[in-house]
């Protein structure tokens, strides 16, 4: 091969990789949000045990609920939050996989669409005519 065509290929391969990088820089940025909103949820829920807590001992008055049941119920809503940012993460891969997978179809459609005419240049040229498009 010569050297523009060394190029071209070298800058193909340099473009899918930096692709490549871009979807799972972003696949990665959309994980640590799920945990980081996991995380404030969990440290918004120990808050509100603790502030209710306070109230309760500066005021006499029991918490309306327990810690325990605050606890409790921030875990579940963690659960369920995990739940949801699992299910959205495999439709999220499923799309990812049905785009690739439509690209290359339409790559090899292009690409069977071109063989006739290559393989008739290349009869032409092999009995030593020239090829005339129609």
């Amino acid at each position: 091969m010569g050297r523009l065509a060394d190029d071209m290929t070298r800058l193909v391969g340099e473009i899918q990789a930096a692709r490549d990088d871009r979807r799972r820089l972003m696949r990665d940025l959309k994980h640590a949000t799920v945990e980081m909103r996991r995380a404030v949820a969990h440290l918004r829920s120990s808050f509100a045990a603790d502030l209710a807590g306070a109230r309760a001992a500066w005021l006499g008055a029991p918490a309306s609920v327990s810690p325990t049941e605050q606890r409790l119920k921030a875990k579940r809503d963690a659960e369920e939050l995990a739940k949801r940012d699992a299910e959205v993460r495999a439709k999220q891969d499923a799309e990812e996989r049905a785009k690739r997978d439509a690209e290359v179809r339409a790559k090899r459609r292009v690409r069977k669409a071109k063989r006739p005419a290559r393989d008739k240049a290349r009869t032409v040229h092999k009995a030593g005519g020239r090829h005339r498009s129609r």
